[in-house]
């Protein structure tokens, strides 16, 4: 631990080995905050390592936050790579995750055709979800055309989105709607209770006029 906590990189390099070989959840914790600091050799051998946690589900968090993040350019192969290791079985769930980096040319360096397997094989309801989190602008139009593309239109599970839906979302959940043939009325059923169509409408108005300012 003292190794991995010091100033030389080389030592801290290979204690960070050495805590693997140990597989402790203290070990594993130091590793993980080790991924997020700003010390790209450090940094990126802690997240090749996470792929061996023993901790799957904390491994995965950890890296789902730091794909999102634009200035770890140096480290996004490496961060992919842990998470197609993550998800052998399945690794649709990383390019969920993918969808979320700001560098798709990195991205897509390690796996290029993911996003043609997302538009293929991709659930819409997930591409929703995912919609809710993406930044980067022209992902955000390829995963919407990917949507609206789509025959079927999950419309239950999008309105269960829209009270906190952002204005892409609300742009794409209300384009659903209209494609579906489903009454824009005041309010719309769902469940027990309904969505206010109106105040959703000014929320997003809104929105638009605030980031305009």
């Amino acid at each position: 631990k003292k190794y991995v906590l010091g100033d030389k990189k080389g030592l801290k390099i290979r204690a960070l080995t050495g805590l693997r070989c140990f597989d402790t959840p203290e070990g594993w914790h130091l590793i993980r905050d080790l991924a997020n600091i700003n010390e790209w050799d450090v940094q990126g051998k802690a997240i090749e390592l996470l792929r061996y946690d023993s901790n799957k589900e904390e491994a995965i968090e950890c890296l789902s936050k730091l794909i999102e993040d634009e200035d770890i350019y140096d480290s996004i192969d490496i961060i992919c790579e842990s998470l197609l290791y993550l998800y052998e079985k399945e690794p649709i769930k990383a390019y969920y995750l993918f969808l979320l980096s700001p560098m798709q040319d990195e991205v897509e360096m390690v796996k290029p055709d993911y996003f043609e397997i997302i538009k293929k094989e991709g659930k819409t309801e997930l591409l929703l979800q995912a919609l809710v989190k993406i930044q980067y602008e022209e992902m955000i139009y390829k995963v919407k055309n990917v949507i609206l593309s789509r025959e079927e239109m999950p419309i239950k599970e999008a309105l269960e989105l829209l009270p906190n839906a952002s204005n892409e979302l609300i742009d794409v959940i209300l384009q659903m709607l209209v494609r579906a043939k489903i009454p824009l009325t005041p309010t719309l059923a769902k469940g027990d209770g309904g969505i206010d169509l109106e105040s959703l409408m000014h929320k997003k108005w809104e929105k638009y006029t605030d980031e305009s300012n």
